[in-house]
């Protein structure tokens, strides 16, 4: 655990403003993958919370998931993944590209390679302060600014994923990123980044 780091962060949460907004989510409790229309284009756009993305429906499969919250990852919250179309099929088998606990267990669309958006409820700031409280030797944490928006992100390793959990606020609530790399699966990467790089934020 960098304790240096969670004081750093402990400073930046407490420091972030929050406006007042509202907006839906919807609430599945099974991974879902969403079909898309590529009639004209291969790229679609959606939408999670006030915040805007597009996607590469050639090279990734939009699904939507229950996504484990750190720090504990015994919460979970709504959320849209992306994840390679190579990947699809091995949904509910048992040649997953990433190391399960169970032997037995089958691939999950949770568990597999991807870009994940959750909006959560709650301010930055109460994220921010459950992480500190709860760090492990395993966990790393930074301060993160992405598009003007000051908020941190969590490095961690579970399963043999490497996991990164970027936090930023966004009107009175917080945009959570989940990144997970098996290091086996690179074709997608690109296409991974540029979700992330097409998000497009309120103006709050």
């Amino acid at each position: 655990m960098y304790v240096g780091r969670a004081a750093v962060l402990l400073a930046l949460v407490a420091g972030i403003g929050a406006c007042s907004g509202e907006s839906s989510e919807n609430d599945s409790e099974i991974a879902t993958l969403v079909p898309e229309d590529q009639a004209t284009s291969p790229i679609a756009a959606g939408t999670i919370g006030p915040v805007a993305y597009s996607y590469d429906t050639s090279v990734l499969t939009r699904a939507e998931i229950r996504l484990p919250l750190p720090p504990t990852f015994e919460e979970t919250e709504f959320a849209v993944k992306f994840l390679p179309v190579d990947l699809v099929d091995k949904l509910g088998e048992r040649d997953c590209s990433y190391t399960r606990p169970d032997g037995d267990a089958k691939c999950t669309a949770e568990q597999e390679v991807g870009f994940a958006l959750a909006f959560l409820e709650r301010p930055v700031e109460h994220y921010g302060e459950a992480l500190i409280d709860n760090l492990t030797e395993d966990m790393r944490i930074e301060a993160v600014e992405m598009a003007g928006r000051s908020g941190f992100a969590l490095d961690t390793t579970r399963n043999g994923s490497k996991l990164r959990y970027t936090f930023l606020p966004v009107e009175s609530r917080t945009l959570l990123m989940m990144e997970r790399n098996q290091g086996t699966v690179s074709n997608a990467a690109e296409a991974l980044k540029d979700v992330r790089e097409s998000l497009r934020f309120p103006e709050d």
